[in-house]
């Protein structure tokens, strides 16, 4: 996944002034997880219309490819 929507999802993700642990149990995923994402690291598309969905924001990855085989981006 590329770092740079990771590093969108942290943004967005304290301009809510949430937490890595509020946001994971709003998606059912660990905070650990939360942090993996937020530093590039792969994940799935269903993951990240999750996250996506909870931060008020959209995920548009380019050639409708996953987001982990291809170049990303976010806007809010």
């Amino acid at each position: 996944m590329s770092r740079i929507i990771g590093e969108q999802i942290r943004k967005a993700r304290e301009a809510r002034e949430m937490s890595q642990r509020a946001l994971g149990e709003q998606v059912d995923l660990s905070d650990q997880m939360i942090s993996r994402i937020e530093n590039g690291h792969n994940t799935t598309t269903e993951r990240l219309g999750k996250i996506a969905e909870v931060l008020g924001i959209c995920i548009v990855i380019d050639g409708g490819r996953p987001a982990s085989m291809g170049a990303a981006r976010l806007s809010a």
